[in-house]
């Protein structure tokens, strides 16, 4: 348009000009030749971008970058960054964790799994701990039961609440599906779900003896830290599925969840 203009304005600067019709000065000096190898560069661009997203779903900007350096793709992050805001592909801000513990339950338990602990046998030492999945909607909390020797789960229970009848749940599919050791051990944290009354309780009428980890140290509870870690891995819900579509998804998941060794 500008160019059409130019010869009947001819004392009327461009860049006035384009102040007036609110254009960058580039789309005068740009020639028809590089706006159409632009585009197709984007076009281009923005397929590699589909390929590597769909391998890499979370990926970022500057992630998708390297990856089509390593692809042998050549470009800018802007140019990504531009390409995967204009197809819509920008990433979906990560929803904050919901906590998992709060530290308040009563009792001055201590660590019986600690550097001296033996375990040569199944029933003999049980860990606890509880994780979350992302919904559509929310989050659904999955409480596990491992026993050490196996490295298998024993027990586990899903709910929208996270409380002492989640985590009694567990236990209670624990002991139906294994009969643990005399004077077996359940480690767990500190959360008051694990410390209530009535799940100590469960505990010591089977026999066992409650072990806690120290605050702060998720590392005393590794073995459930790395089943979680074998679950996420194994993208047990897919973010951004229907409600139905996930509810069966899990259904059938934690239905493997006994098979799954860690």
């Amino acid at each position: 348009m500008i160019r059409e203009l130019r010869p009947k304005y001819p004392l009327l600067p461009v860049v006035r000009m384009c102040q007036l019709l609110e254009v960058p000065r580039s789309l005068v000096y740009r020639k028809p030749s590089e706006r159409a190898e632009r585009a197709r560069f984007y076009r281009e661009l923005t397929l590699e971008i589909a390929s590597v997203l769909g391998v890499h779903p979370g990926y970022g900007y500057r992630r998708v970058r390297r990856e089509l350096a390593r692809r042998g793709f050549v470009c800018g992050y802007k140019s990504v960054c531009r390409a995967m805001r204009e197809a819509g592909f920008q990433r979906k801000r990560r929803r904050p964790y919901p906590k998992t513990s709060d530290g308040k339950g009563r009792g001055n338990h201590p660590n019986l799994l600690g550097d001296g602990a033996f375990i040569d046998g199944p029933g003999q030492a049980w860990v606890a701990d509880i994780t979350y999945i992302g919904l559509p909607g929310g989050f659904a909390y999955l409480a596990c039961i491992l026993d050490v020797y196996l490295r298998k789960i024993v027990g586990k229970a899903m709910s929208i609440r996270i409380d002492a009848k989640l985590t009694l749940s567990a236990l209670e599919d624990a002991l139906s599906n294994m009969r643990p050791a005399p004077g077996w051990i359940h480690h767990s944290d500190r959360g008051s779900q694990y410390l209530s009354d009535d799940y100590v309780k469960k505990v010591l009428d089977a026999g066992g003896r409650i072990s806690c980890s120290d605050k702060g140290c998720p590392e005393d509870n590794a073995f459930m830290e790395s089943f979680f870690k074998t679950l996420t891995s194994r993208r047990v819900v897919a973010q951004g599925q229907r409600p139905v579509a996930v509810r069966v998804q899990l259904k059938y998941c934690i239905k493997e969840l006994s098979c799954i060794v860690v």
